[in-house]
């Protein structure tokens, strides 16, 4: 998919809007908010993980049992501490938070946009495709501005919250990618625990297992 990821010309910018596809690793989502809020810097992934454990611990009554999918704050933080892991929700609420961004996050499948920590001056825009998150960059290129060719570390990667054009571009690009049929349905796609080996499909029955067994690292079940 890297090598057929659409770019939406951006003349009045002087600049192409592109995808930057994040490694298929688990850690997708603190790659890509990494990569849009943190370029350059040398915070791993560890560490982001880390400081989403270290709030969750510290507002006991804002992260609740209910709130983290029926895991006791212990268990979901021990468990997003993990590589195998995968962030979401409460982790772009978490981090967009803590460094005072706000992120939209575009579902590929149905282009909604999800906002967190919205009000913020600055944001970012990440692409969610039902299990992998992916970050939306403009990158300075040449007239007909159809090639996004400059290296990433040219990407402006964050906007002014103001600027909603920018947010109707990236919503294009990912009517492109819809179209590509680049996501995932969660609802039925293969998911196999790795404690007991137990497969099912879509979340409910993910999510079913997890209440019963208390296991709750689960992975795509590769067909």
């Amino acid at each position: 998919m890297a090598e057929d990821t659409p770019e939406l010309p951006l003349p009045d910018r002087g600049a192409t809007l592109v995808m930057r596809v994040m490694p298929d690793d688990n850690s997708c989502l603190f790659r890509a908010f990494a990569a849009a809020v943190l370029p350059g810097d040398d915070l791993s992934m560890l560490e982001l993980r880390s400081l989403v454990a270290s709030q969750i611990q510290e507002e006991p009554d804002v992260y609740t049992k209910v709130v983290l999918d029926n895991r006791t704050p212990d268990d979901y933080c021990r468990w997003i501490q993990t590589e195998d892991a995968w962030g979401g929700a409460i982790e772009l609420a978490i981090l967009s938070k803590h460094f005072k961004i706000e992120v939209c996050s575009i579902d590929v499948q149905t282009l909604r946009i999800d906002r967190f920590n919205e009000g913020s001056p600055i944001r970012c825009i990440l692409v969610y495709s039902g299990i992998h998150y992916d970050t939306i960059v403009q990158s300075p290129s040449d007239p007909p501005h159809t090639i996004a060719d400059n290296p990433p570390e040219l990407d402006k990667r964050v906007w002014d919250s103001y600027d909603d054009d920018i947010l109707i571009k990236a919503q294009q690009l990912c009517k492109v990618l819809q179209g590509k049929h680049y996501f995932t349905n969660v609802g039925e796609m293969a998911i196999r625990c790795t404690s007991c080996g137990w497969v099912g499909y879509g979340e409910a029955m993910a999510a079913g297992h997890a209440q019963e067994t208390g296991h709750y690292d689960m992975v795509e079940q590769k067909s």
